[in-house]
């Protein structure tokens, strides 16, 4: 069992401190476990081990295994992922792209990871160094637009928001940012040219059509929040009743104020 194979591995250190191996094995096994604190300060050893030159290792046993930095870049960033700690593996998968010379694997990793960062100094940082070396990676313009939005940094962000418009036509979650943005830095006019831009390209998301309600509503056209408002069911099993409720109060009672 695996608790059987861990106290087998402690034992080798026993034996032998300067190995790889066991320390390599010891991780995957607390790793399967999920105790991936513990998994990763196996791999700490395991690194502190490849650092020294095989010659230099006390200790070292001939059946060792052939474990190379990649390789230990790799479990650390899918460690540290599973972990929760998307920081770090963004850190590891950035190692990842550079020593793969940017493979379609490792910019997917690492796209994953920046998805889901906290630290968006780190992740816009990541992220431009790779567009200059991969210009083509259209990917790159959706996160960056969104952590430089974390950043507060509204330019960089409705530019690079514009530019996922430009190459992905489609995308709808590009058109419903790209609209909030504008809305929040105070342009609802484009803000609803965007919404109206998705509608005619038949795209459709909750998002949207809300920011196309809250919207309608600040000019006072109730019967365009209602038609946004039936797109949002269309989006969502959510019970929206008490917004059209309350809508419907509302044009009740906009229609029974005096016309001026």
């Amino acid at each position: 069992n695996l608790s059987g194979a861990i106290e087998f591995s402690l034992k080798s250190f026993e034996l032998a401190p300067g190995q790889v191996m066991a320390y390599w094995f010891l991780s995957l096994l607390h790793f399967d476990l999920k105790e991936y604190d513990k998994a990763i300060s196996a791999l700490k050893k395991v690194e502190q081990v490849l650092r020294v030159p095989t010659a230099q290792r006390s200790n070292h046993i001939a059946s060792d295994l052939d474990v190379k930095m990649v390789d230990l870049h790799k479990r650390f960033a899918l460690t540290y992922e599973s972990a929760g700690d998307y920081d770090k593996a963004m850190e590891y998968q950035f190692h990842l792209m550079e020593q793969s010379k940017d493979s379609d694997e490792a910019v997917q990793g690492f796209l994953r990871c920046v998805e889901r960062s906290t630290d968006s100094h780190a992740a816009v940082a990541a992220l431009t160094s790779l567009l200059k070396r991969r210009p083509e990676r259209r990917k790159l313009f959706f996160p960056l637009a969104w952590h430089y939005r974390r950043l507060n940094d509204y330019a960089a962000a409705l530019k690079y928001i514009d530019r996922t418009i430009e190459m992905e036509p489609t995308n709808v979650s590009a058109f419903a940012f790209a609209a909030r943005w504008r809305a929040e830095v105070g342009d609802p006019i484009e803000a609803e040219n965007l919404v109206a831009i998705a509608e005619q390209k038949n795209l459709r998301s909750f998002d949207l059509h809300k920011l196309g309600l809250e919207l309608s509503l600040k000019r006072g056209d109730v019967n365009s929040a209602f038609r946004h408002l039936d797109l949002m069911v269309q989006t969502t099993d959510a019970d929206l009743s008490p917004i059209k409720n309350r809508l419907a109060a509302l044009a009740a009672k906009m229609s029974a104020s005096p016309v001026s």
